[in-house]
């Protein structure tokens, strides 16, 4: 979020409970608590209507609860309900909200999000606990930055020091009680634009654009910040477009091919070298994160997941969500993983075999029913879902908690890469 925007919503005056920072008196990330709100409501399962039945073999069984906004919500699960993040019990009830409007939700790990906030003319990461209090508040940069969470409390960001251009942009790795672990200069600077940075495989990856040296990507070793080695201006990564993830050896990214097409590359973590490209369209991949199990890796987009040969990029599969990019929830990404199946967002949602690509989805009628995020907590699926209720096209969003068992999802023989 740009810094007049940011200025903007800070001195909105609070409404209805909403979290409100006044810009003048702010100083310290100290001023920023999380409060309960009213806004989010149970609604009697007898009174749902409109919400779709779970698909025969989906592994959805009871319907636990529902919440809905108040005009019209996860210990357990982080979701997403349009600008308000939620954290509620299994039960559904509402342990706390926080509207982050603007901001960007980074979870930390299961007890922890993180939200990106302009205090002053800083960049800070504001640290929420279950019950949405501010356990701390981070200094980070004064112009945007990237973060990538190790999901254990920690993260590395990216970005300059300050907005005059004169500065060297900055890798810092944060402990999970704040502390720095190491903090590394990088190659630039390059005030326009903002890094990308990813974690995985023991090494922490910082992508930049240069307008002399074009893309660069620089990894360190996750436990020192050394330089592990430096990738700049060369054919192969002029251009680079989006940093996917980390798989085990692999750094995993998309880039364009020159001819208006998106390709796929993997880089070998060690050296840097191009292990395969896959030549056919990736551009729906974009926005997209890496999961393997050694043989296959699976980049799960928003759009579709494709699922790779990690030895040569050959294709097993692939299966669409219903060519809709609705976002998600950042809280899970765009699918799980659970047990031996993934349930992706989209169109109904699906439960696929990632070792097929054999699919089927969570609802029977996926026309009215959208799954925006899904989440998973001891057999209890939170499904974020868009209903289109008939006749009258009425659109609602609903958050339903629903009994899930993944030993009983059986998709299709012959997989539906749709």
């Amino acid at each position: 979020m740009n810094r007049p925007i940011a200025a903007l919503l800070a001195a909105v005056v609070a409404v209805a409970g909403f979290v409100t920072v006044v810009a003048s008196r702010v100083e310290t990330c100290g001023d920023v608590v999380g409060r309960t709100d009213s806004r989010l409501r149970a609604v009697e399962l007898d009174t749902v209507v409109g919400l779709p039945e779970p698909g025969p073999g989906s592994g959805l069984s009871e319907l636990r609860w529902v919440l809905a906004p108040q005009e019209g919500g996860v210990g357990g699960v982080v979701a997403d309900v349009g600008d308000w993040t939620a954290y509620l019990d299994d039960d559904g009830s509402v342990t706390w909200t926080r509207r982050v409007s603007g901001a960007r939700a980074v979870p930390l790990d299961r007890d922890h999000l993180g939200v990106l906030e302009w205090v002053g003319d800083r960049l800070h990461l504001a640290v929420l606990d279950g019950e949405g209090i501010l356990v701390r508040c981070d200094e980070l940069f004064a112009t945007n930055a990237d973060v990538a969470a190790d999901r254990t409390g920690g993260y590395l960001t990216a970005g300059a020091p300050s907005d005059d251009g004169a500065t060297v942009d900055l890798a810092r790795r944060i402990e999970g009680d704040g502390t720095e672990r190491w903090s590394s200069e990088l190659p630039g600077p390059a005030p326009a634009t903002v890094p990308e940075v990813v974690l995985g495989g023991g090494v922490a990856v910082v992508g930049q654009t240069d307008p002399d040296r074009g893309v660069i990507l620089t990894v360190f070793d996750d436990v020192d910040g050394s330089l592990r080695w430096e990738r700049a201006g060369d054919d192969e990564l002029a251009r680079v477009r989006t940093l996917l993830g980390v798989a085990e050896e692999l750094l995993v990214l998309t880039a364009d091919d020159g001819d208006g097409e998106r390709r796929l590359l993997a880089l070998d973590l060690e050296t840097g070298d191009v292990r395969w490209v896959l030549e056919s369209p990736a551009a729906d991949l974009s926005g997209g994160g890496v999961r393997t199990d050694g043989a296959t890796v699976m980049i799960e987009a928003p759009l579709r997941t494709l699922a790779v040969d990690a030895s040569n990029g050959a294709v097993r599969w692939t299966a669409s969500t219903g060519g809709l990019d609705l976002g998600g929830s950042d809280a899970e990404g765009t699918a799980l993983r659970v047990d031996d199946r993934l349930v992706l967002v989209g169109r109904s949602g699906l439960v696929v075999d990632p070792t097929t690509g054999a699919s089927i989805g969570l609802f029977v009628d996926d026309d009215v029913a959208i799954v925006e995020s899904a989440s998973l907590s001891d057999g209890l699926l939170v499904t974020d879902v868009v209903v289109v209720g008939e006749p009258t096209d009425e659109i609602r969003s609903l958050i339903a908690g629903w009994s899930f068992d993944a030993a009983s999802a059986r998709p299709r023989a012959g997989g539906t890469p749709r």
